[in-house]
């Protein structure tokens, strides 16, 4: 039984879902030559939202590597947001440096292992690809490929996930001082 908080943000999905025509359940209601392009469509957009949702994640756990490495980490966040002086570095540095160069300096504050640090730039790679290019299986670099699988097939999306689970539970353990892996937050 779900709660009225819970119903609500039920509702409101189905309603996202309505307006940008993501629910495949209901291709019957599109014409039969137009079918396959949404599907398509559908599946592009989902497969585009995890991977640019993991990236911002993977950025976001950087960043907090960082500032317990500038800041005094005994504090919590939200006193060190208060501050001018962490505005400050927030702005002029955190959100003006790109994620491989978070990487190059998180490489010298914590021990990054290297499979780690692959799997991120790859991650970084195939963003770009998915985030600039409306066709990126057209581009000549940054193709929707992640170590030699499509990800808009079952096998190399399962591939990025699982790495981007290891990625997160890594970084997580390293920002957070807590081992988020033997939880599994993920919809069964």
């Amino acid at each position: 039984m779900l709660s009225k908080t819970q119903k609500q943000l039920s509702n409101e999905i189905d309603n996202i879902i309505a307006l940008i025509g993501l629910n495949h359940k209901e291709i019957e209601n599109f014409e039969n030559d137009a079918r396959l392009a949404v599907l398509k469509t559908i599946k592009d957009h989902y497969i585009r939202g995890e991977i640019i949702m993991t990236y911002t994640l993977i950025d976001e756990m950087l960043n907090c590597i960082i500032v317990n490495y500038y800041f005094d980490n005994k504090k919590s966040f939200i006193k060190h947001r208060r501050t001018k002086r962490f505005q400050n570095f927030n702005y002029y540095i955190l959100e003006k440096i790109y994620l491989l160069n978070k990487v190059d300096l998180v490489k010298n504050i914590i021990k990054l292992p290297k499979g780690i640090e692959t799997r991120i730039r790859a991650v970084n790679d195939l963003r770009n690809g998915l985030a600039h290019a409306f066709f990126p299986e057209s581009l000549k670099r940054n193709k929707p490929i992640y170590f030699g699988k499509s990800v808009y097939t079952p096998d190399g999306l399962r591939i990025f996930v699982e790495d981007a689970q290891n990625i997160t539970d890594f970084l997580f353990k390293k920002a957070y001082k807590f081992d988020i892996s033997k939880y599994d937050f993920r919809v069964k």
